[in-house]
């Protein structure tokens, strides 16, 4: 008797651990149909899209609204993208407000996604700087500003930390555009300069006081167009650092939100 119950507890047992498994990984449609699955698997498929792969079945990616495997839950991105493609990307806060990152499909593909697991979008900069947010099980908005102010509403503190956060990207904006323009004012003043010190250079040979005269100035004269050029890379890292930052405070916004 004692050795059946035994036998009984430990199928119950294994029961609820292959259930709770089951749990982990479902499909969610867009036409608001949900399917518990116990394996699942993201492969290439012929129109150089992707698809998921369930127990039994074949589900097209642009069926697919929302899919969670284990732990990691991730929303299609195709219909706030100009080509429509489908693509993913992965919930980094869950509330109220659910924070998404724009996760590449070529990390997906394979299962080696698995290999490339942030906590956050600040954590991993080589991934997208795409952001996207929801609320429930609501269609995706792109992370804006006058999207947030909307959906923030309720939340002052919340409403502060957003404004820290479009003063930050507009700072970062503004970097990146001089950055752009310092490069390409460097460059431009390197070919002009350039040119110039080579003409100077060939008219040297023969007549010596004129060729010295040109080796001379052949320092100085590309030495704005290397200035320019630091400073615009230097612009860039900065434009980047602050577009970090300012991911960190719209993640806080949302976690003070979601509180």
């Amino acid at each position: 008797m004692r050795k059946l119950l035994s036998m009984a507890l430990a199928s119950i047992a294994l029961s609820a651990t292959a259930q709770e498994r089951r749990l982990d990984n479902f499909v969610y449609r867009f036409n608001d149909s949900l399917e518990y699955v116990d394996r699942l698997s993201i492969r290439p498929d012929a129109l150089a899209g992707i698809q998921l792969r369930t127990d039994s079945k074949r589900i097209p990616g642009h069926q697919v609204k929302f899919f969670q495997n284990n732990d990691r839950f991730f929303a299609n991105t195709q219909r706030l993208t100009i080509i429509r493609n489908t693509s993913f990307a992965e919930r980094i806060v869950e509330g109220k407000i659910n924070l998404f990152q724009e996760f590449p499909n070529e990390f997906l593909v394979g299962g080696s996604w698995n290999r490339h697991r942030y906590r956050t979008y600040a954590e991993q900069p080589s991934l997208s700087m795409r952001m996207y947010y929801n609320k429930g099980w609501g269609d995706l908005k792109r992370v804006r500003y006058v999207n947030l102010l909307e959906d923030m509403a309720d939340s002052p503190a919340s409403l502060d930390l957003l404004k820290a956060y479009r003063k930050k990207v507009n700072t970062s904006t503004l970097l990146y555009a001089s950055a752009g323009a310092s490069i390409i004012g460097g460059m431009v003043m390197l070919l002009v300069n350039g040119s110039k010190t080579h003409s100077d250079f060939g008219k040297g040979f023969g007549q010596g006081s004129a060729f010295n005269q040109g080796s001379s100035r052949m320092g100085p004269s590309l030495a704005p167009g290397f200035i320019l050029l630091g400073a615009g890379t230097g612009l860039a890292v900065g434009g980047f650092l602050n577009q970090i930052s300012a991911s960190r405070t719209l993640e806080d916004a949302i976690y003070n939100y979601n509180r």
